[in-house]
């Protein structure tokens, strides 16, 4: 304002109105014959700043009839009590709030996917204030439980908990007069997500085991349940044992063969982030290596010692040269093959019979090879042998039918 406030230093306080209109303000002060200029003045900052001059003589133009306004004399008389404790240019009628200015955050990282929310896991920050009324004072307090109770704190922020903080500056200017700026609101996170479970939604677990996810199955789907609500969930494959992991969808299909390790990263508003489990899927589509059957400890008699043909009865099934890992069922078949049925390796005491071997090999994801048919005839049972006759036989003597003869040149037949 343009009024000066005399502070005295009983309290009492002297209003000079419209004091600071003219150019160079002054107030006159005397203590007994000794007169004293007080000339008023503002620094840089706008305060009121007082510079004292001793006179010599009396003013002249301090009589009856001067301009000097009243109050001069009241002052002189005050002043020369030893009374004056502050001269100050304030307007004691100035009721104005001062301009808060803008709060802001310097230095806060606000990480998370959005990078104007606040909600970050930076702990460590400042806090800024621009734009306030120029010479007033400024108060920073905070908030831990949303705005009920505050209490005043410092423009360095350091080490924060988790949690919700609320700021806000309160600016007073020289007549006490307070504004307070708009509250900021700070989220500070440091805690990783709950990351959920990851599983294989409708894979079809084929082959030995049914838990093992060595499968022939290339079509599935990924599926995360229990992570972070409101998180931002990213799928990644490795295809090289997890040495590196590229970016997938929810969706897997037309897989070639091959193992793939699979995780899901959830991030959360404030950019922490959690791992889940890798799960491992082995696709495999390729049918396994069969091998080689034989028939081990087979004797086998007869006109030829390679065709199978044999009076033995018990032998055993051998395989060699099936993919490692596999799963072995030898089959059967009496019937020349139009069916089969499941068997040992040892096979004893067979009857009679043609007998057909064949083992199908089952790889872990359940795909299957059949090996080359053996054939066996089993045949234990003695041959018809018929009747043996002596051909062109000249039975000479008494009989002609005792084949007691002179003959000694003929032919057998059977």
């Amino acid at each position: 304002g343009n009024s000066a406030v005399i502070h005295l230093k009983d309290g009492t306080e002297i209003v000079l109105e419209n004091f600071f209109i003219s150019e160079n303000p002054q107030i006159l002060l005397n203590e007994g014959q000794t007169y004293w200029a007080a000339n008023l003045a503002e620094d840089a900052t706008g305060q009121t700043t007082v510079n004292y001059l001793e006179l010599k003589e009396i003013p002249k133009y301090i009589d009856a009839s001067s301009s000097v306004p009243i109050w001069s004399w009241v002052v002189s008389a005050l002043a020369g009590a030893g009374t004056v404790a502050l001269l100050s240019q304030q307007d004691a009628k100035d009721k104005i709030p001062p301009e808060p200015g803008k709060l802001s955050f310097q230095n806060l990282l606000d990480s998370g996917e959005l990078t104007q929310d606040q909600i970050t896991n930076d702990n460590k920050f400042n806090l800024k204030l621009s734009g306030q009324e120029k010479g007033s004072s400024v108060t920073y307090l905070i908030s831990t439980d949303e705005g009920k109770t505050w209490q005043e704190t410092t423009l360095n922020q350091k080490d924060l908990a988790d949690g919700i903080y609320l700021y806000k500056a309160v600016v007073t200017d020289a007549a006490g007069n307070t504004s307070e700026t708009a509250v900021q609101k700070v989220v500070v996170d440091t805690t990783a997500p709950q990351a959920g479970e990851l599983t294989l939604s409708d894979l079809s677990d084929t082959g030995i085991s049914a838990t093992d996810q060595i499968t022939q199955d290339k079509n599935f789907n990924l599926k995360l349940e229990g992570q972070e609500s409101g998180s931002r969930v990213t799928y990644l494959v490795s295809t090289d044992e997890g040495k590196t992991w590229q970016e997938t969808t929810v969706v897997q299909k037309d897989l070639t063969d091959g193992v793939y390790q699979y995780k899901a990263v959830v991030t959360d508003a404030a950019g922490n982030t959690s791992e889940t489990v890798v799960q491992k899927v082995v696709v495999d589509t390729t049918t396994p290596q069969a091998g080689e059957l034989t028939l081990s400890d087979l004797n086998d008699t007869g006109v030829s010692v390679t065709d199978q043909i044999t009076q033995d009865k018990n032998f055993n099934l051998k395989l060699e040269g099936q993919e490692t890992g596999s799963r072995v069922t030898y089959l059967v078949s009496t019937d020349e093959g139009k069916t089969w049925q499941e068997t040992t390796i040892a096979q004893k005491d067979l009857a009679d019979g043609v007998y057909k071997y064949k083992a199908v090999v089952t790889d872990a994801a359940g795909n299957t090879s059949e090996t080359a048919v053996q054939k066996v005839v089993v045949d234990t049972t003695a041959p018809q042998a018929g009747k043996l006759t002596l051909s062109d036989l000249n039975d000479t003597g008494v009989s002609a039918t005792d084949q007691i003869t002179q003959d000694n040149s003929f032919t057998l037949k059977l």
